[in-house]
C-alpha cells in the first residue's frame, strides 16, 4: 500500500471506530511504516474485524490491530491459492528478503530452479547464505 492509502486507513477506518484516539507526530509515521507492508483492502477488512471483535475500552493497541490485519491478510492469500514457495536466509538465520511466494500450481522443478538463481545470486553478496522450504501443512478435515 502506499503512503496516501496508509493516511486514508487512519483517517477514514481507524479514527471513524475510535474517534477519541488523536494520532500525533511520530506515531502516525510509525502506522505509515506498518501499514506499507499490508495490501489495503486486507488492511481496511483486518481493522473492520478488530472493531467488530473490540470490547469497548478506550482503543486497542497498535499490535492487536496489526494482528487482525495480518490474520485477515494470510486469510485471503490462502483463499487465492497463493503459497509461500522458499525463504533464502542469511549466515546468522535472518532472512534476506521476504519470503518468495506465488501460485499454488507452480511446479516444484519450477520453484527449485529460481529459488537455486536466487541463493546464488545472494551468495555472490555475502557467502553462506542458504534456503529454508516452509513446512507443508496437511489439510485439515471440517
Amino acid at each position: 500500500m502506499t503512503d496516501l492509502q496508509a493516511h486514508e486507513i487512519i483517517d477514514d477506518t481507524l479514527k471513524t471506530h475510535w474517534p477519541a484516539w488523536d494520532f500525533k507526530g511520530q506515531e502516525i509515521v510509525v502506522w505509515i511504516e506498518e501499514l506499507r507492508r499490508f495490501d489495503f483492502q486486507a488492511a481496511k477488512e483486518g481493522i473492520n474485524a478488530c472493531y467488530r471483535e473490540w470490547d469497548g475500552k478506550q482503543y486497542p493497541r497498535m499490535k492487536t490491530i496489526l494482528r487482525f490485519i495480518r490474520q485477515y491478510s494470510r486469510s485471503k492469500v490462502r483463499a487465492s491459492g497463493f503459497r509461500e514457495h522458499y525463504r533464502i536466509c542469511r549466515p546468522d538465520g535472518r532472512l534476506r528478503w521476504q519470503p518468495f511466494w506465488g501460485p499454488v500450481n507452480v511446479p516444484q522443478q519450477d520453484i527449485e530452479e529460481d529459488a537455486a538463481v536466487k541463493l546464488e545470486r545472494a551468495n555472490q553478496i555475502e557467502a553462506g547464505h542458504y534456503m529454508v522450504w516452509p513446512v507443508q501443512q496437511e489439510a485439515v478435515p471440517f
